[in-house]
Formats: C-alpha cells, structure tokens, sequence
C-alpha cells in the first residue's frame, strides 16, 4: 500500500507519511521505534494512525470495530512486545559482558580442578612412600625372608628360636617399638617424627638402599611384604624373618643355599647344622660382653690358679722365675698367666670335652678350675652364662674358657686397643649399617682409624 492511495481532500499531515510507512512496515527499526515512542506519548497522534487503519481496512473490504482503546491498546502491545525484543537484545549485548567472567570464571575452575588434581596426586604420592617406608624398615627382612614357608618352618623350631632368643638377649635389642607397618599410613608421619633420632637414622640409611633397587626388585620386596601383610600370623612371621635376614648373614654360604632350597630334607638338615655353629659363634664372641668388673673379678682367680699350679709343680715356679729376670714382675705373671691359661681354639675339638676320663680340656683349663672361674660370677654374669649354655654342659665351658681369655687379652700390658671385629660389634646398629654399605677395603679402613 503506497501514499497514492489516499484521497482525502484534507491537506496532508507531515506525520501522515510516516504513519502510512510505518503501517506498511518500510521504516527500519530505530524509525519505527521513535514512531511506537510517541504513539504512547501522543493521543493526536493515535487517532490520526487510527483514521488512517480504517481507511486501509476499508479498502481491503475488512471490518475493523471503531474502538479506540483497543487501538491503543495494541499499539502499546506492540510497543511493550518491541521494548522486550530490544531488552533481550540488550540482555545479549549485557551477556557479552559475561564473556569474560565466564572466561575467568572457567580458568579459575580448570586451576582449582588442576591444583586439587596435583594435590591428589601428591597425597598418592606421599602414601606410597609411606607405605615404601614400612617395606624398607624391614628391608632385609622382605628381601630375604619371602619364602614364608621356609620362615613357618624356622619359627616351629625350638632350637632356632632359642638361638634367637638367646642372640637378642644378649644384645639387648629393643622389641617395644611398633613397626610403621602397624601405623596407620596418615599416621605415620607423626610417628616417624617421635622416633628416637637412632632409629630414625636408621630407617633413612634402609629407604637409601630401597631407593637404590631397581623397579623390578622393589616390586618382588613389595609382592613379598604385601603377601606377608595379608597373612594371619603376619605378626609372628615378620619377626621371624626379621632374625632370618639377620642369621643368614652370619652361616656360610652353603649351609645358606642349603637352608634356601626346596629339598625339605636338605633345608631341615642344614638348618640343624647352622644352629650349632651360630650358637657356637655366640659363645665365641661373648667374651666382649663382660664388664669391667667381672674382667678384674676372673683375673684374680687367675692369678690364684697360677700359684696353686706352681705348689703342684715346683720345676714350673724355677722356669717363672727365670722368665722374671729383666722384666717387671707384672709383665711376668701375666706371661705366665697367659702360657698356662689361654687357648688358641678352644672350639677345635669339641668331642675331646664329652671324654670324662679327660683331666683337661682343649682349651688348657681343667674342669676343676673352670669351676672356680664360675664360682666368683656375678648374678648378671650367671645369667648370660646361661642364656649361652642353655643347659649344654660343653658350651658352658666354652664359654668360661672365652671368657679366661678375653680377661687375660684385657689384662695384657700390650692390650691398648681392640680388634677391629671388637670395634665393629660396639657400634650402634645405624653406624654398622652405614659401614656395611662400604667397600671392603674403606670399612677396614673407618674401623682401623685410618684417613
């Protein structure tokens, strides 16, 4: 519908074009909303818009009710309808704003996500180095002890546990303290904290030797703890294998293999054999366990045995005296002392001392004075003299001809140091760790005191 159209003979109104234009739809969008704006404001205008509709109407033969009102009324419809089109525009526009915030909002997420993912993996981290950490305490233990066969079959059997018992008695090794094993893993942390700084020392000296292993044997040890964990009697067989790690370091290597292998037979046998060289060893090195005093109180006995041998054997008083000449008199009983008393290997033949026909022994004592060795004991030194014997009549004497001979080395005018196995048992277990990780030659060395 064009301006043409219209045929009032009345003067045209300025307006009447743009509301012609307006009803045809041909104003762009900003025109027709200045349009709409004054519809609202302005009543002449309404009706001169509403003259005009009826007019068109008119010409398309359609009847359209005379009412203002509803004209207005669908005008400010479509005014309303217009302005909330222009609002979700503008809320599209105003959404734009959004964008970065979104943006933000989003990077702000992706880190938190990130941050709590590196945290996660963190914590997973830190587990299983906790968890590493339980496993490298009892490091020698779940190297070596895996087979738990092997350690059900040492923990029924009653001669090696009392080797067991009698070795950590007389080393005094402390058994009150929980295993991390036994820690909660969110707990363990604290718990190492707490530890005395011995301990502590070293549990970190184990992690560095678990931390050397390669990926293929820290999973076999894993496999090997893990197993033990899950077992019933976990408890008992963990500290079985704790003394086996430590036992078989001490038998040799065939007996080892022996002990190892799956001949039932073969292993029952060899573990029997090992248990009587390890308790013989015990005896052997028992004599570095002996106090001060018990060293005076077993020298002066010595001394008393000297002269009574030397009542029953004049010829060997006139060969003392001769020695005498030159030397201080000191030096002299202790000469004399050490050529009647000590042994060089009171273990060599252990069948001679079942022979009760035998006046002495091998070791160069007779029963008689091993006796009054005995005599002047200490309750403490009994006891130890016990736990090594265990009832064996033999290895109770073995053990005072030791101790006869630790005394008379002590009481040596030349003893101004130990022997580096003396010096090397005297040290704490962290310090022995340390040293065994040496080459052979720097341990020589660290314990000879040289540079």
């Amino acid at each position: 519908m064009s301006q043409d159209t219209l045929t009032d003979e009345s003067p045209t109104h300025p307006d009447d074009e743009l509301l012609v234009a307006y009803l045809d739809g041909e104003l762009d969008r900003e025109s027709r909303t200045e349009v709409e704006d004054r519809l609202v404001a302005d009543a002449d205008l309404r009706k001169r818009l509403s003259r005009l509709q009826a007019g068109w109407e008119m010409l398309d033969a359609i009847a359209v009710p005379d009412t203002s009102a509803s004209l207005v009324e669908t005008t400010l419809e479509l005014a309303i309808a217009d302005l909330s089109q222009q609002t979700s525009v503008g809320t599209q526009k105003s959404r734009s704003w959004w964008v970065p915030i979104c943006l933000v909002a989003v990077i702000g997420a992706a880190a938190a996500i990130g941050y709590a993912y590196s945290a996660y993996e963190r914590q997973v981290a830190l587990k299983n180095e906790l968890r590493d950490l339980a496993i490298a305490e009892d490091l020698d233990a779940y190297s070596h002890g895996g087979n738990l066969e092997l350690m059900r079959l040492l923990s029924a059997n009653s001669d090696w546990l009392q080797l067991v018992s009698t070795a950590r008695e007389l080393s005094s090794t402390d058994q009150s303290t929980v295993p991390l094993y036994q820690v909660a893993i969110e707990q363990r942390p604290d718990a190492i904290e707490d530890m005395p700084i011995e301990r502590r020392v070293q549990l970190q000296s184990r992690s560095e030797r678990w931390g050397r292993f390669d990926e293929a044997t820290q999973a076999t040890i894993r496999q090997n703890a893990e197993a033990t964990w899950s077992q019933s009697d976990h408890e008992s067989l963990i500290k079985t294998m704790r003394a086996y790690a430590i036992w078989r370091d001490q038998i040799s290597s065939e007996l080892r293999d022996q002990i190892e292998s799956s001949d039932d037979k073969v292993r029952r046998q060899a573990i029997a054999k090992a248990v009587e060289e390890s308790k013989s060893e015990l005896v052997k090195t028992s004599g570095s366990l002996l106090d001060d005093e018990t060293i005076e109180r077993i020298y002066f006995v010595l001394t008393q045995l000297l002269d009574e041998r030397f009542r029953r054997d004049p010829s060997r008083m006139q060969r003392f005296r001769e020695f005498r000449q030159g030397v201080s008199t000191a030096f002299a009983k202790w000469g004399a002392i050490r050529f009647t008393f000590a042994s060089h290997d009171p273990f060599r033949d252990r069948s001679r001392m079942s022979n009760s026909n035998s006046r002495r022994d091998p070791s160069g004592m007779s029963e008689k004075e091993l006796s009054a060795i005995r005599l002047i004991l200490s309750d403490e030194a009994l006891d130890t003299l016990a736990l090594l014997s265990n009832g064996d009549g033999m290895l109770e004497q073995m053990a005072l001809q030791i101790w006869v001979d630790e005394a008379i080395r002590r009481k040596s005018p030349f003893a101004n140091d130990k022997t580096l196995t003396q010096r090397y048992q005297e040290l704490d277990s962290s310090e022995r760790e340390v040293l065994d990780l040496l080459p052979p030659d720097r341990m020589l060395k660290s314990l000879s005191g040289e540079r």
